[in-house]
């Protein structure tokens, strides 16, 4: 528990108040009672501790005397033991992924805050429930699978990979139309149609898949015979506001899980802090980049051909 609370004022705290790592300043309230407690805990030589709890303590005093912005978003934490042992048995969970590092750790412990929704800020307890919940049921889960073959050689297949830690939740699912080549020389053909993100948890005590997302990723392959044979549906299913290949994507993935038993689907509601997430990286990338001229961009493309 020590070790929990040492990370979460030293590195987790100060890193909200960095732009070093485009966070945004997300604003956790304790109680004066657990203020002291990390007093008594922090070693008064310590100065590695200060930025944190001074941050904290300064968020609790403008907050109890009712100083605060009412534009702001505030966490409170109702009982910071119950807080701490949950963040602790998280990082447990979460160590027990394999290939994750120290480093990896405290990106996590930083950033899980970014997929908390509307309802979450005021329940960062069952938020933190959750989180644990989505890690355990990630092992029920079959990396890739094949779901069906077609009578004309074609599969409808699905593989499942790991999210970067701090974008919405844990894994993404992607399915796509497998057609075997009639070549053995070549490995065949494929059509990827839109990732999911998802995490499987427990609401009232039904198995639920939680759906945070459906996005596109440049890798995808779009094989342009598959693509063919596929327009007919994509056309019954044109729609100004959503792509064919979105509502395919959900379809399938829906299919499956009713065929897995899982009935019982939620849609959160806006991660809070991911939009200003993506406004800090998109604003320090813009200005990474706006010093370089063409002829620098096309330098940099080059070497990039090259493998440099």
């Amino acid at each position: 528990m020590d070790n929990i609370r040492k990370t979460f004022l030293t590195k987790t705290i100060p890193s909200f108040l960095s732009w070093e790592v485009d966070m945004p300043y997300i604003k956790f309230l304790f109680d004066l009672d657990t203020l002291k407690t990390f007093e008594d805990y922090l070693d008064k030589d310590d100065f590695e501790y200060s930025d944190g709890l001074n941050s904290i303590r300064y968020l609790t005093q403008i907050y109890q005397e009712a100083k605060t912005d009412k534009e702001q978003i505030y966490i409170p934490v109702h009982d910071s033991k119950r807080f701490f042992e949950l963040l602790e048995e998280l990082l447990q969970s979460y160590t027990l992924k394999q290939g994750h590092s120290l480093l990896y750790h405290y990106n996590f412990l930083r950033s899980i805050w970014l997929r908390m929704g509307v309802n979450d800020i005021n329940d960062v307890e069952g938020f933190l429930e959750r989180q644990i919940q989505f890690i355990k049921a990630e092992k029920a889960f079959p990396v890739s699978n094949t779901v069906k073959k077609y009578d004309n050689g074609d599969a409808l297949t699905y593989y499942v990979e790991e999210n970067e830690d701090w974008f919405e939740t844990n894994k993404n699912i992607v399915f796509s139309i497998r057609r075997s080549s009639e070549s053995i020389l070549k490995e065949g053909f494929t059509y990827d149609f839109p990732a999911i993100h998802f995490a499987l948890g427990k609401v009232d005590g039904k198995v639920t898949c939680f759906i945070y997302g459906v996005q596109t990723f440049d890798r995808l392959c779009h094989d342009n015979g598959i693509k063919n044979d596929l327009q007919p549906i994509r056309k019954s299913l044109r729609n100004k506001n959503v792509s064919a290949d979105f509502i395919i994507a959900l379809s399938l993935f829906l299919d499956y899980m009713y065929s897995q038993g899982v009935t019982n689907i939620e849609v959160p509601t806006l991660q809070v802090f991911n939009y200003t997430y993506h406004e800090h990286l998109s604003k320090n990338i813009y200005d990474s980049f706006s010093g370089y001229t063409e002829s620098d961009i096309e330098e940099i493309k080059e070497l990039m051909e090259c493998g440099v």
